[in-house]
């Protein structure tokens, strides 16, 4: 923003009130105050190493302010402070829906005293052995054993498995998952920190605090190309005499095109990825997909819709069309939460465009419904 600023008002002195004195004091401030800083991290990152493209835009700066041509080293600086800035940028789109990740982990839990009195207390506080009450809707908020109830539970955001488990006495449940249907009484088995959401949250933050630079077009040829520039400038300063000459060959050798092209068109692949729900966690992982012969997946779950979809309707019953037992079936289904139910529903409504009225419902968690559908009593499992 300081060379962009800069360099517009300087531009306008210069055009409107012909002033090219004040303009090139603008210039020059905004030079020095944008450049500096620029240098610092390239000849940092240098030191450290980490030999790129920067060098060449970094000799360029540097040159411009000896020679006081700050005009020509405000340019070179907007363009490698905006690559910057459009790679910080796509870093951050990048890792925006992880973030979404860390919003969701559990927070409280409901604990059960050996005098039956229920507390609500923080994750935090939960201890190995507690009794723990989990509600329809509500989030597990620790690892462990169900002790008492039953449940439909939804480990798709932990596993990516779109159906819900059925858990009854005996099985093990995962913090972050949540009881769809039912309620029921739980041991802790785990500590917050040592919980399955928990562990994912950590390697989530580990992800955002290790994000690995682009490795930009440029910065792969800048082993040769830096000591090629540099070797032109000195032959540009040896036929000329003139050392302004080198700072041309500085300005037009700086890579901004390339400073530039790899970071918008990662920022646009992960926007793209984004919106077909495709979490991309950095901007290596997209330059490195380029060069994947074959990808295994470990689980169909990882690459489903994360919803269960009709696929076909056989009805053994030879009397009864398919249309007809959707209807009687998504009819019964229409008051429950199950996830299948609501397939069956959003089915029948889509196909059929309507849901017959019923009666004396009930839902048994676990297993099934069953209602009066017209004075026939459907039960669906």
């Amino acid at each position: 923003m300081v060379a962009l600023v800069g360099l517009v008002l300087g531009g306008i002195y210069f055009l409107v009130s012909r002033q090219s004195s004040i303009a090139n004091w603008i210039w020059f401030a905004t030079l020095i105050s944008g450049g500096l800083p620029l240098v610092w991290n390239t000849l940092r990152g240098t030191l450290r190493g980490k030999f790129a493209s920067d060098i060449i835009a970094m000799l360029a700066i540097i040159a411009a302010i000896v020679l006081d041509q700050a005009f020509a080293g405000v340019i070179v600086v907007l363009m490698q402070s905006g690559g910057e800035a459009i790679e910080k940028y796509g870093l951050r789109r990048a890792t925006s829906t992880l973030d979404d990740l860390l919003a969701r982990a559990p927070r409280l839990a409901r604990r059960k005293s050996s005098e039956s009195i229920l507390e609500e207390i923080k994750v935090e506080q939960v201890k190995i052995g507690d009794v723990l009450i989990v509600r329809q809707g509500d989030l597990i908020p620790v690892d462990g054993t169900i002790i008492a109830g039953m449940a439909e539970v939804d480990e798709s955001a932990l596993t990516g498995e779109p159906l819900p488990r059925s858990k009854t006495i005996g099985d093990s449940v995962m913090s972050g998952s949540v009881s769809e249907s039912g309620g029921f009484e739980m041991r802790a088995d785990k500590l917050s920190e040592e919980s399955q959401y928990s562990r994912i949250v950590k390697l989530v933050e580990q992800a955002q605090d290790e994000k690995p630079p682009i490795q930009r077009l440029a910065d792969r040829y800048a082993v040769w190309f830096t000591p090629i520039a540099l070797a032109l400038s000195g032959v540009a300063f040896l036929i000329t005499l003139n050392p302004v000459s080198v700072l041309s060959v500085l300005v037009v050798a700086t890579p901004c095109p390339l400073i530039l092209a790899t970071p918008i068109a990662v920022i646009s692949s992960v926007n793209r990825a984004a919106q077909e729900s495709i979490i991309v966690k950095g901007g290596a992982a997209i330059e490195q997909i380029g060069h994947a012969e074959v990808v295994a997946f470990d689980k169909t779950g990882t690459i489903t819709y994360g919803t269960p979809a009709l696929e076909e309707i056989v009805s053994l019953d030879k009397s009864m069309s398919a249309d007809e037992l959707l209807l009687k079936v998504a009819s019964v289904e229409q008051f429950s939460s199950h996830i299948i139910a609501k397939t069956l529903v959003q089915e029948a409504q889509k196909r059929l465009n309507r849901l017959e009225p019923i009666s004396d419902y009930s839902e048994y968690p676990g297993l099934g419904a069953q209602a009066r559908v017209r004075g026939e009593n459907i039960a669906f499992g």
